[in-house]
């Protein structure tokens, strides 16, 4: 099967793209993903590892976060401007060689306009975008990945849950063999008939005596009252000097590490319940690890550790607005 190549920026875009392509593996298998065209080994002219990379694959998905457009290097000129930069060389070697090129937003991220990119991308901006929010990202993946289907000419394979085991129904008892029958007018069941009547007329009697109990009304328990969602969304500030900026919709959080002003150090997604935000994390430098944040009462300081899973280590994190 024809391969995707996926372009995106490490400082732009690296959270989005890491959760897409584990998805996109589940779907198309690890062998048919193609990213990361920046390991390229020493010596070898990148401008034709990337132009042999990108004709090895059928479609290729540029990530466009919200910095996709103004990221600039150390000199402090833009990205897209540099000849040599390897996501404009990507998209330049895909439009070149008639691949078919998706926009994928994320972030909250708009389609570029024509005079924001040099001319040899420029013919990105009629490309039909995808969005994927973060909202709704399960089902914005869905749709995507049924486009690349219908691209690649595969079906669609949508992992159904396993119906659950019924429980085997009980064997049928055994008939119970017929009596032998006998006259009614039999001296055993005129005895019989006379005792059950006697027993009947004693339980009449003991009810008729006995005063029924009041009803007593019982008073369904109060539903638990779910803690209201602290607004946390807006720019907040470390002690090293870092700028923490959080989009919030609802219970869902997404979180950047902003660092000089411009490069995104650390993309997080993941949800507030009450004051405390559980979150999931990846850097640029391709580390990954978890958050939990406390909100302090006065929604102006935030508490909590981070985890990082990739050496294994906590720190501690306070931030405040």
């Amino acid at each position: 099967m024809p391969g995707i190549f996926i372009s995106y920026r490490r400082q732009d875009s690296a959270g989005w793209a890491g959760h897409l392509t584990d998805r996109l593996k589940e779907q198309f298998g690890a062998d048919n993903i193609f990213m990361d065209i920046e390991a390229i080994e020493a010596g070898v002219d990148f401008v034709e590892a990337i132009n042999t990379a990108v004709s090895s694959c059928q479609v290729l998905l540029a990530i466009i976060g919200p910095q996709w457009l103004t990221l600039t290097d150390p000199r402090g000129r833009r990205r897209l401007d540099i000849p040599e930069d390897f996501i404009r060389l990507e998209i330049a070697a895909a439009l070149n060689r008639n691949v078919r090129v998706v926009p994928v937003l994320v972030g909250g991220a708009e389609m570029p306009k024509p005079e924001e990119l040099p001319e040899d991308i420029r013919p990105l901006t009629r490309r039909q975008a995808q969005e994927l929010t973060d909202s709704r990202w399960d089902y914005d993946v869905e749709q995507l990945i049924k486009t690349l289907c219908k691209v690649l000419g595969i079906p669609f394979r949508k992992d159904e849950p396993h119906p659950q085991p019924q429980p085997s129904p009980s064997p049928t008892p055994p008939l119970p063999t017929p009596e032998k029958k006998e006259s009614f007018f039999s001296s055993r069941k005129i005895i019989g008939g006379a005792a059950v009547l006697f027993i009947l007329t004693m339980i009449g009697l003991c009810s008729q005596q006995r005063p029924t109990p009041p009803i007593q009304s019982v008073t369904p328990a109060p539903e638990p009252v779910r803690p209201a969602v602290a607004n946390v969304a807006g720019r907040w500030s470390s002690p090293d000097g870092k700028t923490y900026l959080i989009v919030q919709t609802g219970n869902q959080i997404a979180l950047s590490v902003i660092i000089n002003n411009q490069v995104t150090e650390v993309q997080a997604q993941g949800t507030i319940n009450g004051n405390v935000m559980e979150l999931r994390w990846q850097s640029m430098h391709g580390h990954w690890g978890s958050m939990v944040l406390t909100v302090s009462s006065d929604g102006r300081t935030v508490n909590g550790n981070i985890n990082n899973d990739t050496i294994r280590q906590t720190y501690p994190l306070v931030l405040s607005r």
